[in-house]
């Protein structure tokens, strides 16, 4: 996945890359999801490029019922 190849690159300019795309984003006030998160290092990874909003098995293991209580978000 594109997550678990940032977190182990070493190319500097794929990196900025993802921090300049997150920069604009943010910018653009567009929120940026990392998609497929599923380990320590790659949660760091994302974070270090401004990313804040996550999915996946680092956060929660997928479950076949939906689970989560959406009241507490509604107005």
């Amino acid at each position: 996945s594109l997550i678990e190849r940032l977190a182990k690159s070493k190319d500097e300019n794929s990196r900025q890359s993802m921090a300049g795309l997150a920069e604009q984003a943010h910018e653009l006030k567009v929120r940026v999801v990392a998609a497929g998160v599923s380990t320590a290092p790659q949660m760091a990874s994302i974070w270090q490029f401004g990313v804040t909003l996550v999915q996946g098995n680092m956060v929660a293991e997928t479950s076949p019922q939906l689970d989560f209580d959406f009241r507490q978000y509604s107005s």
